[in-house]
């Protein structure tokens, strides 16, 4: 490590260079002795476990014996119950072909428990198996016998070959005895060997591991305090350096380097700490930068005109500004559900935003209108989302009030020609889809102009309000009233034929001809042409039928209903 740059009482003293060269020397002494040591052990250890090799493998050949020993009785047992199946077969079976396939299984069953006694290719026969063999012969012998008489018998059907051959089946009886009882004091004596060699062998594995676990017991002491009195108080103090260090520089505003060289394990953790102390520094410079900007941002959210809220992946609010709070009056925020303040919310897209209008709950469960901008936060661990909200209350008044200026005449407060024509096409639509009767009126003001000339344009105005209000008391809530310009009204009466829509016509011109409210005494009528749907016809074709009818009525004297 290079010191260019440290300060003079910072740098390692040079009693800490000799105690890391003494520690060193010490410990590369330790470590020959511990190899020596290791390499005797396992010298001692590879022959005592030699002889307990060979002592197992012999244990495991003897066993192997066993088992085989064991298997041959059992097989010859499983044989002869074969071959007294087939006596019985011979004995009681009445035909010939059945008798002879039945004395061919039985040699061959003889001939294979014959192979398995003599127990190799050598041919060599092992005396404690002679009697099983001689058993073996007078089962073959006896077999034969019954099946020379049983053949007889069938031949010439006399009872002295009967009685032959029950008598020879007692032979073979008798001889399948002594077989079975052979053959099972063989198998429990082969068992027992078995078991007492298996009881060997796990005795001397055990001995020899007891051995080599002491071996590696024995060593470990020695190794342990020769490794803990020469090399770790060595370690120690140059850690103890390291730890001083870590607490001094601790304290500092900027890191300072550890005064430990080397180039063993210390002296790159020693070097490693240098990293990490100035890392740690530079740490702590971001964190205080990251609370800074924390609190900018916390002034922003507090200080805009919308709701902001932090919600979880359950829908659990986390946190809101205080716009939130006043504009949804729910109290405390932080542990209720997006659901509680905010109904119909948008479905969310492929990106997983949800942006639309809603509606929000206040906490008297009032509504209002609303629109919400939810946005997830991918890089956040915790997986919040931001929901912004923007009360549309005020909004929607102002655009409410706009489409009422922009559909609705200021001076009658009845539907402009803008405003008629768009209730009038959705109720024309209805009409031509459910087949209903549809009438329209159109009405105009006699001798207006004179009015106008002779009381001045107040009055005029005057008029048309009042007609205006006859016009809409004299109709139903369903019937629409609009004022197309100047003098001229028009009224749709919807599912009402001509024959009707003519009689509330002439109702209506009645009512305006006796209104007694106009200002100054003035009396004026109306003259109206009516027309009714056509199937396929438009609001604008049958308006203009209409406005044929009013003319033919203008024309006729006025203050009259013509249809068109």
């Amino acid at each position: 490590m290079k010191y260019e740059n440290i300060p003079t009482e910072d740098r390692p003293s040079p009693a800490d260079t000799t105690t890391w060269g003494r520690t060193s020397s010490i410990r590369g002494r330790f470590l020959l002795a511990a190899l020596g040591l290791v390499l005797g052990c396992s010298v001692v250890n590879f022959v005592v476990l030699g002889f307990f090799h060979d002592a197992v493998d012999r244990s495991g050949r003897r066993h192997l014996g066993e088992v085989t020993s064991l298997e041959t009785a059992i097989e010859i047992l499983n044989l002869t119950t074969r071959i007294d199946e087939l006596a019985r077969v011979i004995t009681t079976d009445e035909s010939e072909g059945g008798v002879i396939s039945a004395y061919r299984e039985i040699r061959q069953a003889v001939l294979v428990a014959e192979r398995n006694l003599l127990g190799g290719p050598d041919g060599i026969v092992d005396i404690s198996m002679a009697p099983a063999l001689a058993t073996i012969a007078q089962v073959r012998q006896a077999a034969t016998l019954v099946f020379s008489a049983r053949i007889a018998a069938l031949r010439n059907e006399t009872p002295q070959g009967r009685a032959v051959t029950v008598e020879h089946r007692a032979m073979l009886q008798a001889a399948i005895g002594r077989l079975v009882h052979h053959a099972r004091g063989e198998a429990d004596e082969a068992l027992r060997r078995t078991a007492r060699t298996a009881d060997a062998i796990i005795v001397t594995s055990a001995q020899a591991m007891v051995v080599a676990c002491i071996s590696i017991v024995a060593l470990l002491p020695p190794m342990f305090f020769g490794y803990r009195r020469l090399v770790v108080r060595g370690l120690m103090a140059r850690l103890e350096v390291i730890r001083d260090a870590m607490l001094a520089d601790l304290s500092r505003a900027a890191p300072r380097p550890v005064p430990v060289g080397g180039q063993d394990e210390i002296g790159a953790m020693a070097r490693a700490l240098d990293v990490l102390l100035g890392r740690a520094h530079d740490l702590h410079r971001a964190q205080e930068s990251l609370a800074v900007e924390r609190r900018r941002l916390n002034e922003v959210i507090e200080n805009v005109d919308v709701a902001i809220l932090g919600v979880d992946t359950d829908g659990r609010i986390e946190r809101g500004n205080h716009v939130a709070t006043e504009m949804f009056a729910a109290g405390h925020l932080p542990g209720l559900y997006l659901v509680d303040l905010i109904a119909c919310l948008p479905p969310p897209g492929r990106d997983g935003r949800q942006a639309g209008d809603a509606i929000g709950l206040r906490g008297d469960r009032s509504s209002f209108p609303v629109h919400v901008a939810m946005t997830p936060l991918d890089e956040d661990p915790l997986r919040l989302r931001v929901v912004i909200v923007h009360d549309l209350t005020e909004r929607r008044r102002v655009e409410s009030a706009l489409r009422r200026e922009a559909l609705v005449d200021d001076l009658t407060g009845q539907l402009n020609r803008r405003g008629f024509f768009e209730r009038a096409e959705q109720e024309c639509l209805r009409a031509e889809r459910h087949a209903l009767a549809l009438t329209v009126l159109m009405i105009d003001i006699d001798h207006f102009k004179r009015i106008n000339d002779a009381h001045g344009h107040a009055a005029g105005d005057a008029v048309l309000v009042a007609i205006a209000a006859e016009l809409r008391r004299q109709c139903r809530e369903t019937d629409i009233v609009g004022r197309l310009g100047g003098e001229e009204f028009v009224v749709l009466l919807p599912e009402t034929d001509a024959s009707g829509a003519g009689i509330f016509a002439e109702r209506l011109r009645r009512a305006v001809a006796a209104l007694p409210r106009l200002p100054s005494g003035l009396t004026s009528t109306i003259s109206i042409g009516l027309a009714g749907r056509r199937p396929g016809e438009s609001v604008a074709d049958l308006m203009i039928r209409a406005d044929a009818g009013l003319y033919n009525a203008k024309r006729s004297g006025r203050n009259q209903v013509a249809v068109a």
